[in-house]
Order: C-alpha cells, then structure tokens, then sequence
C-alpha cells in the first residue's frame, strides 16, 4: 500500500500525537499560526512595527550602548519587585505571602465577564538578589499544586541572575527541586501566563517560563546563562561579557522577533502609569489561553480518546504508575479535567516550537576560516588604563596611610640625621646615619610597592610596568613637598632610583604566589592528614614554582637580564620574609587573592600565607645552619572558621580535583559506552545537528572541528541498542560452580551523551533527537536509558536552548505516566547544569551516577566560588538523602575507586554494576510488554513506495495542468489543491468527475501554496497516497519532505537528505569536488567574516559571484566587480539570505562572464538504476531567469560523454532517488559544475519532446513501485527542441508584471508544436503567483528547423489585453547571434535587444 498509517487525523497515543503535532507546527514557523495558537487578542502588548523598529535599533549600536540599553535596566537596584508591580494591578487582593526572594499572591480580577482568581509566583531582586535556593523552588512547587487543586489560573513573574549554586545549595538537591517545579510547570492543567519581568536567566528561569504564553516588559532580559558566565564559557575567543551579550541578544525585542516571546508589554520601570498594560496582557492572555483551548478541541476530536483512555488509565494503573503516583499524582478531584489536558498538550506545543536544529547535510562546511575574536582582552586594557589615569590624577596623600606615613616620616628622620656629624659610641648604638638613611630609603619604597600591590591587585604587574616607563618622563626633585603624595614620593631622586631597582621584585612575587597555588596539589597529599610537610618537599615546591614565576616573568615588554632579576629578586625575597610585618602583609594579599582564585578553598590561601611567613623563613634558617627545619603547618593569625577541618578536606579536594582531572585527559565517548554495555546498536536520527541560531563567535568553528574529526555536531547519539543480561561478564559464584543464569535480551532506547562535542552540551538538535526517541520507544514499548555527561544546556545557542529544560522533562513524565515505561539514567563524569536540573533528577526517572562523577548544579567554570568535593562528587553524595538511586561502578576511570579510598579512606564507593542495575530495573522490577522492532510511523523517513489510488497535485498553473494530465494518464485520482484566485483557472477545468477540487484559501503564496500544513491536512482528509509537490513552492523543502512522509504520504521527489544536500550549494560544490568533478573556482565553502570573505575574493581575482548557500531559482546571487562595494555588499546580502532561506551562509566563485548554461536530465530509481536523457542548454537568461530553453548543440562528444559520466556519479553518490537535473557551465571546451536540482524543473518538456519519454510518468512509476521500467538504450533523443518562456510581463517597460483579464487567446497547434499552459479568454492573471503562463515548446528534424517551426508558432499566438514575452521572444529568435548560437549566459543583460 502507498502508506502504513491510516491518514485519517488520529493518533497512536497523544504522546505520539505531541511529536507528530510538533513536526508539523514547525512548517509554521516564522508563518502564520494555526488558530488554536491566535494571540492577536492579547492587549497592552509592543506592535510588531515597534519591535523591530527597536530590533534594527539595537544592531546599531556599538556593545557599551548595548549594555546600558538592554542590561543594566534589568539590573538596577531602584527598579520596582516584581511583588510591588503586582500589588498596583488593581485586583482584589485575597492573600500574598514572602518567603525570602520568592513572593506568592492570590488576587481577583474580572475577567471573561466573571470575578475570577488568579495566582501569582514571582522573584523578588530586592531580596537576595531574586536567586532561589532549593527551599524556594520547593515552595513554588507547593504553591502551583494549590493553585492547580483550585482551578486557579497562574502568572508567573521573572526577575534573577539565576539559581542559587553554592555548596549548600547542591547539598540540598537543587537541580532536584529545580527539575521538580519544571515538571509540576510543565504537567500543570491550567493556564500559565509567563512574564519576564527583569533577568529571566539560567534554571532560575526556566521553571516559570514554562508557560502557555510567555511575554515579557520592554526592558526585559532572557537566556540559558548571564553573560557574565557566559564569557568565562568563550573566554578562548577573547570574549568579553559585554559583547557575549549582544552576539546572543538578550534582550525582550531579539527574543520576540526569533520567536522565544509571544509579546512584549508595553511597560518600562519608570512608567508606573503603564502597569495597566501589564494587567491587560494578563487578563487577556487568560482569556486567550482558554478561547484556544476550545479551538484545539473542535480541531482535535482526537483528545476526547485521549482523555478516556486517560481516566481508563488512572483507574487502572500499572505497578510503574502506582509507584510514580506516590510523589506526582493528585486526587481524582484535582485531576483528569479534559481542558486542563489541553492546557498542558498546547503548553508542550508551543514550547517545542522555540527548538530549532537542522540536517548535516543541509550544513554549509566552512572555506578556510579565521575564527572571530572578541575585544576582551582590549576592554579590560582601556577599564585598566582609565583607572590607572584617575589614580595619576589623585594620587593618595601619603599622611593618609599609617605605614605609608610612618615610613616617610622614618624617610624624613634619616635624611636629617644623615648630615649630623655623630661619635662613635653614638653610631655604635643608633647605626650610621647613612645605612639608616639607605634602610629607610628602601623600607618606604617597599611600603609603596605593597601599597600598589594591595590597591592595584590583578592589574599590578601591567600598571607597574606601565608606572616604570613613565618614570623617566619625571621631573626630578631631591626633596618630596611636605605633604606629599604617592607621585610625590616617585618623583624624589632617592626614592625614583629605588623604586626602578625593585619594582621587578614585586611582579615576579606576584606570579611566585600564584604558581604556589598552581602547585598545591603536588603538596596536598603529604600534608594530608598530619599538616607536615618535609625540607625537601618545601625545596622542591620553591625551585618549582621559581622557575614558572621566572618563565611567566620573561614574557613581559622589560629587557632585564633574567640572572640579574632571579639575584635581586632572592635578596628582596629573604629580606621581605625576614620582615616582622611579613604575615600581616601576607594575610591582606590573601584577602583580595580569594577574589582572584574564587574557585579556590579558603583554607588553602590560610596555607599560602603561611607557606611565605613560615615554611620559607624556617627553610633560610635551615640553609643557613641558624636553625632546624620546621615543617608543621602552625599559623599565628588564621581568620578563617572551622579552619583546621576545612584545611585537610580542601587537601583532598586538591587530590580529587587532581585525580579527576588526569583521567579527563581521555574522553569517554558515545561509541565506548555504547560498546561497553550493548550489542545491535541502531543509531537514529543521526543527521541532526545544531542550527547555531544565533551564530555565537568561535561556536561554528567547533562545528567544524567537530565534522573534521568526524564527529556529529551534536550533544547526544539517540538509537536502539540490545541489552543482555549477565553478557558481560560472570559472578564469582557463578565462576565457582560452573553454572550460568538464563541470559534475557532486551531491545531498549538509548541516549548517550556525545563528549566529543562541546563537552556533551544539550543543544536544541538534542532536545529533538531525545523527544523522536522517547516517541519511537512509546509506540515499540521499549524502556529508555540515558548516560549522561554533560556541561549543561548549549548556551552558544542563545535564549532558545533553554526551553529545551522544560521540553525533556515533560517528555519523561508522560513517557513514564501516560506510556508506563520506565526511564533509567547514569551520569559519568561532569553531569552539570541545565541537563542535571532537568531530566537527570526527575523524580520519575531512577538516577545512578559513575563512582567520580561531578554533579553539581551549575558547573565551576560558571560558579564562582569553591566548591567543596562533599558537595559536588557523586560518592560523597551517594549518602545524600534523595540527590540519587545509588552510585555505581565506572569500568572506563580505572581503580578509580581505589584511588580515591587512598585519598580518603572513608568515602563512599560503589557496590554494584550498571549491568546489575539494568537487569534488576528491567527483569524484576517491571514486567515489561516489549513490542516488535517493526518499521512502524516513525519521524525516520521512510519513502512509502506501493500502490497509488489518490495522487494530491500541489501546484498550480501549467505545472498544474502537466502534472493532473500525467496522474489521470497513469490512472490514478486527482485532488487538485488551489487558493481562491485559481479555483477557476484552467487546470481545474482538467479535473474528471472522480476528481476533486479543494480550496486551499488566500491569494498571497504564504497564505495558500506555501502553507504545507494546511496541504497535508487536505490531503489526510482527502485520504490521498502521494503528494506531488509540483516545480515550485515547496517542492525543494526536505522538511516538507520529511512530515509528508511522517504522516504517510508517498512524496514524489527524491529523499529530503538529497535535497538537503543538493540545496545547499556550498555543500553540492564539496560533494562534486569529492568526486574530481571540476568546479567553479571560489571559496571552496561558506564565508562568514565580511573582512575574510574580502581576502578570498581577491585571491580568487574579481568579478567575483557572491552566491547564498540555500538560494535558487536565479535569487541570492550578485556579481561584484571591484574590492571597494565588497563588503558592504557581501553584508547586504547576508541579511536577504538570511530574510529569504532562513540562513545566511554565503560563498564565492569567480565570474565567468562568456559561460553557457547546460544541464543533464537525470532520473533514478530506489533500486539504484540510473538513467540519463540528453543534455539542454538554458543560456538565453535575462538576471539569472531563464527564458528559452533548447536541446544542447555544437558540444564536443567527448564533453557530452563527460558531463554524463559526472551527472551519474554525482547522484549514484548521494543515492539520489527520482527526477533531477545536474547543471553545469560551458567555455572553450572546459565545464564546470554549476548545482543540481532535486525535482522536475519547467524546462523538462524540451527533453520529453526529444526523447518521447514522459518524465512526469516515470516519476509516478518510481513512486508507485520504487523502480524504472526503462533503459540506457531505450533513451535516443532525436532532433532538435526548444521552449520558450511565455511571461506576463511588459519587457519593454523593465519587465513588470502585467496582470490583468486575458481578451482575445488564440494558442498555436500542428505538428511538433506543444503548449503547456493554463490560459483562455477570460482567464484572469493575479499579481500573486510567478508571471509565467505557459510555455511553448517546438521541435523539429534539427536546430533550423526547430527555430523556424518556434518563429511560426510565436506568430500564430495572440493574447490580448495583458503584455507578454511572446515579441521579445521573436526578437531573440531573430538575432543573428542567436541563430549561430553565439549567445552566453551574460547575453541579454549586456546587449540592447529589447
């Protein structure tokens, strides 16, 4: 049959219809929304005009303006809370209550005509900063369960940096009671209206964005992470915060136009009178929500199922619903309402429809690239500089600072002393007043320099270079003023002199202290424990970090002889620890070091200290035989509580840290996991990949790091994979005795994370993948298992990876609720962030974690502060009341176990295997009913060969009318689909009477043609086979493609990987040069960095075409001729690309003027067999639009034969199925590949006239049974064809449109002459659809004769009262150059025919 599911509009399961519905919502984006999703009633919202006005705005300015617009708004501390802007709507207030930043209310407001509550759960910023902890998640929890128990509709507001992930609030499960308020969010039966109020970030967010509608105020903020995390992310590409976030765009107006808000409110902080619009949007989006509802519902009779089998359900649960019930199910009062359903189905749905990925085929490779950098490193220069400047301006007063002033006033002492002549006997006791003179000299310039040190901290060693050089620039004075200031000071001769002597000590102490902490570690485990240390230990750690803090000091701009430095620099040293002030001094440096390291133990900088003040003095001592080593860690000032327990934990954090990071060095990948514990692997939807939606610096060149390498630029691998029981491995007894337990197969879903891409990073196409799974696995009834490392959620992708938290953890509940199968998961490794807070900790899902593993809930590249092991490792947690299921063993960090006991003997460790875990959930736990792997719906696609009754024509015009002639030739029904001006155009006049006509409605193409949801469901209703997609339109969309064939039509074209392939010309460009098939010179790939692209261009010598990756049809190319308009064109055209494809990627080829256009016809079936008919020559083009088509001439053979040899291997290596055409360009006998067509294209009569093969015929026959019956030999073009193009359109007047009603219409007929068209009298020609209205094809003996036979048809063909091409075609025919085939593709737009 011509499809395995029935087309009828029902479902499996509404867990399969939420995929099936989120696949064919996604034609939609960017289009018109269905009506169940109208939010044009929503009031108090921003026009669409508005916002973009404010979008363009925002691309404009440069990122410091950026920040002062979009962030600092959102993070000022004098904005209104959120709990106050609730207070002022003006409702009747029922309760409220705080608990800390998180603020709860029960107001009632009238709305639908009816006095109704309303439940609010917001962020205070005036209170901790809006951050929750786990305590507050859990509370919203309750509350949202109260309102749900009420029927009370729900309004969340918005307002943090995120969530709070500090050691406690690890240690108190916060990624648990995150993924739980996103669960009881995501499953809520009520409306949910979502605003962003202020900062709308990270897994703070995520929870109360998991809304029906989702606005947010005009100077609202949204995204995965805050920018300031974001950049210590892409610190690598020089990246700062500030311009992390303007290339994500965080602001309310981005996140509306890419589709994330539903609407912003037409409210700023400072315009409290605006606090009405806030109230209306509320009111109105309630009203909203529940009118859609009622919509879906008369749209979806389908639920009215769903919902019986629903309540069936709950009446009858399984032992895996009884059990999930324990903790997420409700009473049968405050449960199973059928609009409460809806709510949550269509709350699902239009979160899925903010996930965006893409096909790796579709995927344009980069030319040679040069990845963006960022101006980090160039804004923290100027922030430095410009501090540096203020100090010069006002210098501290030296009697200001105790010890700076008491040094001086030593300074002051000596120099007078100096003069006085003394006796002996005085000197003996005072010192001669010249070494005291120098003692002072140098003990102020210490002062100074520690002064700086302390004031300057991270930015000393830059400012002091920068102070240094400025120095010779000085006026000298011998004498400082009398109140001086530190410049003062500097600019005394003595003290100048001094300062240029030691000034080096300083910046090479600076980097000797933070190559101690570096080398912590190596020192971590003999301290451990007994807080000794030995000699040679303290020697080793010294000459160590000398030699690094040496290295690391010769890469500055001084020329200073290193032996010189590491001589002074020793003295300096000794003299420093030798002073009695050194720990106090030390003790204030640790203080601001703790900024500087923040990831650091407390403790340890307790060590430092006392590593400088202690262990080194006692280490001179030694050396100098005035004394015993003294190797106890005894500090006299510690100021830091608990320090003693503290201090040996944060040893063996040094060592866990140390031992977890060596075995980082190897990654596990998916393939070794999979291979470890399954057999039979089946990966699944292996083509997607990252859409990288809003082109983050440096994240598309780990696309490319990642394809070079061969790995999927994806976070997760998603298959089928076969676990057996015990196939491992044997147990000891079981070793012992011989015998063996009965080993049990089963075929179980898998998610892997894929670590070789951006850490195991859940990205969007993740998100998509595990969704297709779980959706696969519901209908085989095949328990699922994820393995998880991962950094959190992709945050290179912007706002939008986000929702993907919200997305996966509603899967899970249904999956295991509605489908009753179990979902197993184990971490490995890091297991952080948005994955941990969302799916990981299901409370639904039974979770195992790796001995080793990291887990805690924001990962410590983004927390900044230490996190102590016992709050973030998987055994220490493993005794954690309700953070895991257990932990298990990890057989890929060898004797990890065993080396962690030696760190600490008592820590926890595993006891069992994953494969025992695996058993005992899947054999006896569940009696699980597993099903066939059969090929069933699946959102894989499957081509639906078979038998064809019904074939829906999705076209219109003379596309139309060949297409029906050929479907009514095969014997098969028609159902012609038409917008309202074509419901009496000519092809519905072709129509039989078992035919149908159905009306597709509106004029415009977005309205009707373009609007492939609307076709399919004509088309289940219809209960068509198969869907022509006609030459236009949407013929060339893979994804229309692919949800044609997921409802189970037989699309007739080629696969969608084809077409995504082919579609993208940079791509089809690589696939050719793959195959030695001579190309076009240019960039070899796409081209991002207008100023790169500018390089390339020149190498390859101008004119040069600037071509975007996805066009077609003539559009999306310009040709420049001179360096100068490059760029400024180049960025032009980037934005139309990306306005017209939905991607901008361009690439470059050289210009060649004096090309002819020639194409190979090709047709393939599933089979393999390929077949090729002739070679047309489409040169006669005016702006890259064809105009006549003919049968290629004058062609050497030997250049015949080798475009028909490449046209074949080019689709053999695609493994193209049905109708294409491989284009080439022609010059002095050489040839290029041009691109490949993958469908039917308008010229295709002037091959069938040749050949007397109908290609609409052999594309049904490939449909209907997956194969061609014709041969190689059969195809013998004979004679001569051409086509000609009849527009309506007036050519002398620029080629505008020319609609209108046609008058008078006499077509030509006789022999060899052939109209494809759609015209008569009275045919009424729209200015909607292309201008073309049919097309005249002539044929004869040979090229003459075929011109002469056009010249006659042309002259016989009258239609009157709308302005046609049919004289300029007479023009062309007539032209000499035209006649001897003179003609290039150039031609028309270079000589004045017209």
């Amino acid at each position: 049959m011509g499809s395995n599911i029935k087309k009828t509009g029902k479902y499996k399961s509404a867990f399969h219809a939420a995929e099936v519905m989120s696949h064919d919502l996604s034609l939609l984006r960017g289009k018109k929304q269905p009506v169940f999703f109208d939010d044009s009633e929503i009031l108090g919202l921003l026009s669409n005009e508005e916002i973009q006005k404010e979008v363009q705005q925002l691309k404009k300015v440069d990122v410091d303006s950026y920040i002062h617009r979009v962030v600092n708004p959102s993070e000022s501390k004098k904005r209104p809370s959120a709990s106050e802007v609730i207070k002022q709507l003006g409702g009747k207030m029922i309760s409220d209550e705080i608990e800390g930043p998180l603020y709860a209310a029960e107001i009632e407001f009238l709305i639908s005509g009816q006095m109704r509550r309303v439940g609010f759960i917001a962020q205070n910023h005036k209170i901790q900063n809006g951050v929750w902890g786990p305590i507050h998640h859990r509370k919203a929890a309750e509350k949202v369960r109260f309102f749900a128990s009420h029927s009370i509709p729900l309004v969340t507001f918005m307002d943090t940096p995120g969530a709070a992930a500090d050691a406690e609030a690890n240690l108190d499960n916060q990624s648990h009671s995150i993924s739980f308020l996103i669960s009881e969010m995501a499953n809520l039966q009520l409306p949910v209206i979502g605003i962003v109020y202020g900062g709308g970030y990270s897994g703070g967010a995520i929870p109360l964005a998991t809304s029906n509608i989702l606005l947010s105020v005009r100077q609202g903020v949204f995204n995965t992470i805050h920018p300031k995390g974001l950049s210590n992310i892409a610190r690598k590409y020089d990246l700062s915060w500030q311009e992390s976030a303007k290339h994500i765009g965080v602001s309310a107006y981005e996140l509306q136009s890419q589709g994330y808000f539903d609407g912003i409110i037409d409210y700023e902080y400072d315009h409290p009178h605006q606090v009405k619009n806030i109230k209306e949007a509320i009111v109105s989006s309630i009203e909203a929500t529940e009118n859609n509802a009622c919509k879906f519902l008369i749209e979806n009779d389908f639920f009215f199922d769903h919902y019986r089998d629903s309540i069936n359900h709950y009446l009858n649960p399984s032992k895996l619903l009884i059990e999930s019930n324990r903790v997420t199910d409700r009473s049968p009062t405050g449960t199973l309402n059928v609009f409460g359903d809806v709510y949550r189905f269509m709350r699902y749905l239009k979160l899925r429809q903010r996930i965006v990925s893409r096909s790796i085929d579709s995927y344009a490779r980069l030319s040679s690239r040069k990845t963006p950098l960022g101006k980090l490193r160039e804004r923290l220069k100027n922030e430095r500089q410009e501090k540096l400047q203020q100090w010069y301006k006002a210098p501290l007063e030296v009697r200001f600072h105790e010890k700076l002033n008491k040094r001086f006033e030593q300074f002051v002492s000596s120099r007078d002393d100096r003069e006085k002549e003394r006796g002996r006997l005085v000197a003996f006791f005072i010192g001669d007043p010249r070494e005291n003179y120098k003692k002072a000299v140098d003990d102020l310039t210490l002062e100074i320099l520690l002064y700086l040190y302390n004031y300057w901290k991270d930015s000393t060693s830059e400012n002091l270079i920068e102070l240094y050089e400025q120095l010779g620039e000085f006026t000298l004075k011998d004498r400082p003023p009398k109140n001086p200031n530190l410049l003062d000071l500097l600019k005394t001769t003595v003290v100048n002199q001094s300062f240029k002597e030691n000034f080096q000590n300083i910046l090479l102490f600076d980097l000797l202290y933070n190559q101690v902490i570096e080398a912590l570690p190596t020192i971590a485990d003999e301290l451990k424990g007994t807080n000794q240390i030995s000699q040679k230990s303290v020697e080793q750690l010294f000459e160590q970090t000398v030699e690094g803090a040496m290295k690391e000091f010769e890469k500055n701009s001084l020329q200073l002889e290193s032996n010189s430095v590491r001589t002074h620099f020793f003295k300096w040293l000794a003299n420093f620890i030798d002073h009695k002030d050194c720990d106090h001094v030390l003790g204030t440096i640790s203080e601001w070091k703790r900024i500087v390291f923040p990831r650091m133990s407390p403790p340890l900088f307790g060590l430092v200290r006392y590593y400088f003040s202690g262990l080194l003095p006692s280490l001179y001592e030694a050396q100098q035989n005035k004394g015993r080593f003294h190797g106890k860690i005894t500090p006299r000032n510690i100021g830091i509580k608990d320090f003693w327990n503290r201090l040996d934990q944060s040893y063996k954090d040094l060592l866990i840290q140390n031992l977890l990071r060596g075995y980082k060095n190897s990654v596990i990948s998916s393939n070794k996991v999979i291979e470890h514990y399954f057999k039979d692997f089946k990966e699944l939807y292996a083509d997607r990949i990252t859409s990288n939606p809003v082109k983050f610096p440096g994240f598309r060149d780990a696309i490319e790091n990642a394809l070079d390498n061969g790995v999927t630029p994806c976070g997760v691998v998603t298959g089928l994979g076969t676990f057996t029981n015990g196939v491992n491995r044997e147990s000891a007894a079981e070793k012992k005795t011989g015998s063996k337990k009965q080993k049990t197969s089963y075929r179980v879903g898998l998610v892997v994370s894929n670590a070789e891409f951006q850490a195991g990073a859940f990205d969007m196409a993740s998100c998509e993948k595990v969704c297709r799974l779980l959706d696969d696995c519901a209908r085989l009834k095949l328990p699922v298992i994820f393995f998880i490392t991962s950094a959190g959620m992709q945050t290179k992708e912007g706002g939008g990876s986000l929702f993907s938290m919200a997305i996966i953890n509603e899967r899970i509940t249904r999956f295991v609720k509605d489908m009753d199968l179990p979902v197993l998961c184990f971490g490995f490794r890091d297991c952080t962030g948005g994955a941990q807070a969302s799916f990981v900790t299901h409370l639904l899902v039974r979770t195992y974690y790796f001995s080793g593993s990291q887990m805690p809930f924001a990962g410590q590249l983004v927390v900044e502060s230490h996190l102590p092991a016992h709050s973030t490792l998987s055994n220490y947690l493993s005794t954690n009341p309700g953070t895991m299921d257990g932990l298990v063993k990890n057989p890929f960090d060898v004797d990890i176990d065993q080396k962690l006991l030696e760190i600490d003997p008592q820590i926890p460790v595993a006891k069992y295997s994953v494969e025992e875990i695996i058993s005992r959930v899947l054999s006896g736990e569940y009696q699980l009913s597993v099903g066939d792997e059969v090929q069933t719906y699946s959102t894989q696609e499957n081509l639906h060969t078979g038998k064809l009754k019904r074939v829906l024509i999705h076209a219109r015009g003379c596309t139309a009318a060949r297409l029906i002639r050929g479907t009514q030739d095969a014997g098969m029904e028609v159902v012609l689909v038409a917008s309202d001006p074509d419901m009496e155009s000519y092809p519905v006049t072709l129509l039989c009477e078992k035919d149908r006509l159905v009306c597709i409605g509106g004029n415009t193409p977005q309205d009707s043609y373009l609007n492939g949801m609307s076709v399919i469901r004509i088309a289940e209703q219809e209960e068509v086979d198969a869907i022509h997609p006609g030459i236009g339109f949407l013929s060339e969309s893979p994804h229309y493609a692919r949800i044609c064939r997921e409802h189970g039509f037989n699309f007739v074209g080629p696969r969608a990987a084809n077409m995504d392939r082919m579609g993208n010309k940079s791509n089809a460009i690589t696939t050719a040069q793959n195959l030695k098939i001579p190309v076009v010179p240019g960039s070899e790939g796409a081209l991002m960095e207008p100023e790169h692209a500018l390089v390339v261009a020149v190498e390859i010598g101008f004119p040069v075409l600037i071509k975007a990756a996805h066009g077609g049809g003539g559009k999306g190319i310009e040709i420049v001729r001179e360096a100068g308009r490059f760029k400024s064109i180049f960025s032009r055209m980037f934005q139309e690309a990306l306005s017209a494809f939905g991607n901008g990627d361009l690439y470059l080829e050289k210009f060649i003027g004096s090309m002819r256009h020639l194409e190979v016809q090709v047709v393939r079936d599933i089979h393999g067999n390929s077949k090729l008919f002739g070679i047309r020559d489409c040169s006669v083009q005016r702006n890259y639009q064809k105009l006549i088509e003919e049968t290629a001439s004058g062609i050497p053979k030997n250049i015949r034969d080798q475009l028909f040899n490449y046209a074949g291997k080019l689709i053999n290596e695609i493994n193209y199925i049905g109708a294409g055409t491989v284009e080439f360009i022609y010059e002095d006998k050489k040839f290029y590949f041009l691109e490949m067509n993958t469908r039917v294209q308008v010229e295709h009569p002037v091959t069938e006239v040749v050949t007397g093969i109908d290609i609409i015929k052999e594309q049904i026959s490939i449909a209907f049974n997956g194969e061609t019956s014709l041969k190689q030999e059969d195809i013998k073009p004979r004679g001569h064809a051409i086509e000609c193009r009849i527009n309506a359109e007036d050519a002398s007047n620029n080629f505008q449109p020319s609609p209108g009603t046609i008058g008078m219409c006499h077509q030509p007929s006789g022999f060899r002459t052939r109209v494809d068209g759609s015209i008569y009298q009275g045919y009424k020609v729209t200015p909607y659809y292309d201008s073309m209205i049919c097309k005249l094809i002539c044929h004869g003996r040979n090229r003459t004769e075929a011109i002469q036979r056009m010249k006659r048809s042309l002259d016989e063909f009258v239609i009157d009262g709308i302005k046609t091409t049919i004289d300029l075609h007479k023009k062309l025919l007539e032209n000499k150059k035209f006649i001897t085939s003179e003609f290039n593709v150039s031609w028309l737009d270079n000589e004045k025919i017209i």
